[in-house]
């Protein structure tokens, strides 16, 4: 922690210390800021909000934690204070913080420079693998192996969805690319992606072999390695406009029956027209059901076109418009 023992042999890790102490003279701080660290809560004591992005929570599975016992002075201390509370000092018989090899603090921890930082407590020196977080770094640690996680097999995703494409880091990797196959060539759908996930907008498509692939790329580009679904997925279609959706010819002021596919995800629809291919604006809403009967407005429009959306509750889940516009002719 950078500022303790401020003004009498202060611990120098500029740029890498993650907690201030209040009161002391740190730059910039003037309260707890923890980052990158494995804590019991995201929530402070006084209510601080350390939720980050970088911060953890669990249990670090200390050897055995340390406790410290208040001590009450046998004399006044100075200034005539009624009551003097002082720690023990620290020592190895307190505790152990020595981490387990399951511990959430194993290859959790900032990547940083500082030389101070290069072994762990023990002497030992640090990274192996990925940093761990707090002074113990554990002999022999290694990362999971590279692998993509999610989808990998045997998934049904729906067309017009979200989902979130997951996968084990590979050590030394800075970019990632992410392509999928549909039984044939592999594409890519996502490009110098820096994390290990990605929300990939699934289409909306029927295909029944579906492969996943995620491929790592070092720092000069250099291809490191890649992993694919250890099985095939599924993509199943839904909501799918059917009429009008090959360039009909309607008359203004009669009634025409709308028509669409379920969306296995769906419980209601919205159905949207577009009179330019462009904009478009509500004509139904919350159907229920998979077809709408219509009535049809008295203009004449030469580029108009359908749009249903599928919902579940209010929440869009897909949606799928007419393949070919379509005229609206007055009587």
């Amino acid at each position: 922690h950078q500022g303790i023992n401020v003004g009498g042999g202060a611990i120098a890790l500029d740029g890498v210390w993650d907690l201030g102490i209040t009161g002391e003279a740190v730059p910039g701080t003037s309260a707890l800021q923890p980052v990158s660290s494995l804590l019991t809560s995201l929530t402070g004591f006084n209510g601080e909000n350390y939720n980050t992005g970088s911060n953890i929570t669990g249990d670090p599975q200390f050897v055995r934690s340390y406790q410290n016992t208040l001590q009450a002075a046998a004399t006044l201390d100075e200034g005539g204070n009624n009551i003097s509370v002082r720690f023990t000092e620290l020592n190895t018989e307190l505790g152990d913080y020595h981490i387990g090899a399951t511990s959430l603090a194993v290859e959790n921890g900032a990547t940083v420079s500082a030389t101070e930082l290069s072994s762990d407590y023990d002497g030992e020196v640090r990274p192996v693998g990925l940093t761990d977080i707090g002074a113990d770094e554990v002999p022999g640690a290694t990362p999971p192996p590279f692998a993509l996680l999610t989808p990998n097999g045997g998934e049904t995703l729906f067309g017009g969805t979200q989902t979130t494409v997951t996968w084990n880091p590979l050590p030394g990797a800075a970019t990632y690319n992410l392509r999928v196959s549909f039984g044939g060539n592999f594409f890519n759908i996502a490009t110098g992606l820096s994390g290990n996930s990605f929300v990939w907008n699934v289409p909306n498509v029927n295909q029944s072999s579906v492969t996943m692939r995620v491929v790592a790329y070092g720092a000069g580009g250099q291809w490191l390695g890649r992993d694919d679904s250890d099985a095939t997925f599924t993509i199943v279609k839904g909501g799918t406009l059917l009429t009008p959706n090959n360039g009909e010819t309607l008359t203004g002021g009669t009634v025409y029956r709308i028509t669409w596919t379920a969306h296995p995800a769906a419980d209601n629809y919205r159905l949207r027209l577009s009179l330019n291919g462009n904009n478009f604006f509500n004509i139904a809403d919350n159907v229920v059901g998979t077809s709408f009967d219509w009535v049809v407005p008295n203009w004449n429009i030469a580029s108009a076109v359908i749009r249903v959306v599928s919902k579940n509750g209010p929440a869009w889940v897909g949606a799928d418009d007419s393949d070919v516009p379509f005229v609206i002719t007055k009587p």
